[in-house]
């Protein structure tokens, strides 16, 4: 009899197959250097890359392995390959995540009201995008930094807050922070203001002599009326000019 020795057209070889997730699948980080968990059931070695063209050597296959992005903030993507103990590579699996190491930028507005203060800000275009905002306050002097009991927000994106009851004549010191996707804080924007009691400034009136339009003296009799919101005027400045300091 005759044995047909032509193998060519069977396929003996099953695809190498396996995954590979980069920090518990989150979409963001703020380092470098990344956890992969690795999985291929056949797998003996591994090896990776950054481009998909340029590989490390081939290791013993693990199912953790640390890892080194490439520099500059932006989107990432790790490539593996899988390897038999015969020898057979597996094709480039990947996985991908979002580099960001760039605290964001925080600006914040103070407006005056009456026994209260209203705060506003905002965060220039973050890679990752704004996770929270933090807001805090003293009475004695600008708060510290980002950490401690802030006041209660509305959500933690809230882009604003009215501060009441509030003491008039006390000053109030703010530091509102800011923590992106990929967990960067950044050390806050600070501002102050006094509080009030009313917001409008007194009105008033003033004549001189009575009205007449014309004297032939420098010395005038001034005739002066003013209230205010808030309970009688207190000082009042005089002066020739657009300015005044003298109370």
């Amino acid at each position: 009899f005759t044995v047909n020795s032509d193998l060519s057209g069977l396929n003996f070889y099953t695809t190498l197959t396996g995954s590979v997730i980069i920090n518990n699948d989150s979409p963001y980080t703020n380092s470098r250097t990344v956890t992969m968990t690795l999985s291929s059931p056949a797998a003996k070695f591994m090896q990776f890359s950054n481009d998909g063209t340029v590989w490390s050597a081939w290791e013993s296959f693990k199912t953790s392995r640390s890892w080194s992005l490439t520099t500059g903030d932006g989107s990432k993507r790790v490539y593996i390959h899988f390897k038999d103990v015969a020898g057979e590579p597996s094709p480039a699996y990947s996985a991908g995540i979002t580099l960001d190491t760039t605290k964001p930028t925080v600006t914040l507005s103070l407006t005056k009201g009456i026994y209260q203060i209203q705060l506003d800000w905002s965060s220039l275009i973050d890679l990752s995008g704004i996770k929270k905002y933090s807001l805090f306050y003293s009475t004695l002097t600008v708060p510290a930094g980002c950490s401690g009991t802030g006041l209660a927000l509305t959500s933690d994106t809230s882009t604003n807050y009215t501060h009441y009851p509030l003491t008039a004549g006390k000053i109030y010191y703010y530091r509102v922070c800011a923590t992106d996707n990929a967990g960067n804080t950044t050390t806050g924007a600070t501002a102050s203001m006094k509080a009030a009691s009313e917001i409008d400034p007194p009105t008033g009136s003033i004549s001189i002599n009575a009205g007449v339009t014309n004297t032939n003296s420098t010395a005038v009799k001034l005739t002066l009326s003013a209230t205010d919101d808030s309970g009688p005027v207190a000082k009042m400045c005089i002066s020739n000019a657009n300015t005044c300091s003298s109370w």
